[in-house]
């Protein structure tokens, strides 16, 4: 088995598209948190990889040769003398800065002149001797995915002369009905030590790498979406950023003649939600939503969390959702996370929700509302009307709870509730956060059945462990999912740091310990 190399490792959301007007079995739902997900490797092999992850995934300060190349990562080689770990990160940030400067004059307005097919503009942004790869030539069928064709080029033709260049882009511009989305994304940023000035954070030529995704509808009225890797040298001419050369590798276009979804947000009335500037957390995220059929009518429902009061809208056989008044659903405000699970194991969903409050005022009372918990159990009767369920007992949680996992974490045939407890609003910060010592970032709360909920001690809380104490004390738990992922019949918890930090996997040992 090929040994696995991992220092800070994220975990990718997979948005699911459902017709909202056919709705999924909710016991299929329900089975998930209740049941391991069957892998096709061996609980050998699982604890191969679990093992490796343990010995490479201990607290670490990230290295600068780890930091991406769009935050200035690699920099630290530009200089031929030996940098001290504060001159690394000075270039790092110069780089970064720079960067922006190249986004603002340059990028941005590359994208623009895409979306506008506008071919005049572009070939301002080319350096007096410019390099292009044709997006003209011919294309080949590659593969059929889905009713989808994928094309690719049969062979890349490069091109210098500005003549030969806008006439180029004019003819890939006609083949366009209209472009609906263009996007370059850097992946890399690279200024080695011969670009710049004297061995200084000082350049005026720069190699970046990106990933170009075109979408629209082309002269046939097919949707067309046409990615590929572009790199490209930027150099500085007239004090101005511009095109040097663009290589465009890998180029494949998609091709189908009907959409698999349609918009149906204005029919549906789910426009008409109320919206709320986020200005109590602006870089924190959106807010919760959780969609299942908690009144059994065989349609699809939704819970909507916002900066505001949070609402139910039913669902109905049109496809459309009407606002639920009489739900026994409180005002609750600041709703991160959401989910419909059955707590109670009587076939009704009842709801969970997590609430972005500060830790000083869970406690205290507002003159508009009362904050009993960050943590909002509602159970369903069953005749479609909530009753709130008694508060559960959170041991000193830092504030502002965002992710919630859940799972049957003892294996007891309750679900059992993981929450992650951020403490600080702006992630961008830099600094180590506000949280007094002893407040913990998560916690494990075990069902005890009626709606009881005893919080778990986590072994990395224990006393005696003050390496894991104080390190759990910087994360800042900003996603979290449960999975069993070492294949050993118990759920274990893996949690995404928003900070730069290392993500961790937490093992579960039985019990509902970690």
């Amino acid at each position: 088995m090929p040994k696995i190399q991992i220092r800070n490792f994220s975990l990718s959301i997979v948005t699911v598209l459902i017709g909202l007007n056919s709705f999924s079995e909710t016991k299929v739902v329900q089975s998930e948190y209740r049941r391991p997900f069957v892998s096709p490797i061996s609980q050998d092999q699982a604890a191969s990889i679990l093992s490796i992850l343990k010995k490479d995934a201990s607290p670490k300060t990230r290295a600068i040769k780890n930091i991406p190349y769009y935050q200035g990562g690699g920099s630290h080689n530009a200089a031929a003398k030996a940098l001290s770990e504060d001159e690394k990160w000075n270039i790092c940030l110069a780089d970064e800065n720079r960067f922006m400067e190249i986004k603002s004059q340059l990028l941005d307005k590359f994208e623009k002149n895409f979306l506008s097919k506008n071919s005049l503009n572009l070939m301002k942004q080319f350096s007096s001797s410019p390099q292009w790869t044709s997006l003209t030539s011919p294309l080949k069928v590659s593969k059929r995915v889905d009713n989808i064709d994928i094309y690719s080029n049969l062979k890349v033709k490069i091109l210098k002369k500005n003549s030969e260049i806008k006439k180029d882009i004019d003819a890939y511009f006609s083949k366009f009905q209209s472009i609906d989305y263009a996007d370059f994304q850097v992946q890399k940023f690279i200024a080695p030590k011969n670009y710049r000035e004297n061995n200084s954070y000082t350049f005026s030529k720069v190699d970046i790498e990106m990933k170009m995704d075109i979408r629209g509808v082309d002269k046939e009225k097919s949707l067309r979406q046409d990615r590929a890797v572009v790199k490209a040298t930027l150099v500085k001419e007239k004090n101005k950023w511009v095109f040097n050369k663009i290589n465009i590798l890998n180029f494949e276009s998609l091709m189908n003649k009907k959409p698999f979804f349609k918009d149906i947000t204005q029919e549906s009335g789910l426009n008409k939600i109320v919206s709320y500037q986020r200005l109590e957390a602006i870089r924190r995220g959106g807010y919760a939503i959780a969609a299942s059929d908690y009144n059994n009518d065989g349609f699809t429902d939704l819970y909507v969390g916002s900066y505001g009061n949070g609402e139910i809208y039913k669902g109905s056989k049109n496809g459309d959702f009407i606002k639920e008044k009489d739900s026994g659903i409180n005002e609750e405000r600041y709703v991160k996370s959401a989910a419909w699970v059955d707590l109670d194991n009587d076939d009704n969903k009842d709801l969970v929700l997590v609430k972005f409050i500060p830790n000083e005022e869970v406690t205290k009372k507002s003159t508009a509302y009362t904050y009993n918990n960050s943590i909002v159990i509602y159970q369903n009767k069953g005749n479609g009307k909530f009753v709130k369920a008694p508060s559960i007992k959170e041991t000193d949680p830092t504030a502002d709870a965002m992710p919630m996992a859940i799972a049957d974490f003892n294996n007891d045939g309750l679900l059992d509730l993981y929450v992650g407890y951020p403490g600080s609003k702006d992630f961008t910060s830099y600094s180590s956060g506000n949280s007094n010592f002893g407040l913990k970032t998560q916690g494990v709360y075990l069902n005890k059945g009626n709606f009881v909920f005893e919080p778990q001690i986590m072994s990395d809380y224990l006393p005696n462990n003050f390496e894991k104490f104080s390190h759990l004390q910087k994360l800042f738990p900003h996603s979290a999912s449960a999975v069993d992922f070492n294949q050993d019949g118990l759920m274990d918890i893996i949690v995404i740091d928003d900070r730069g930090n290392l993500s961790p996997a937490y093992e579960n040992i039985g019990g509902g310990k970690f």
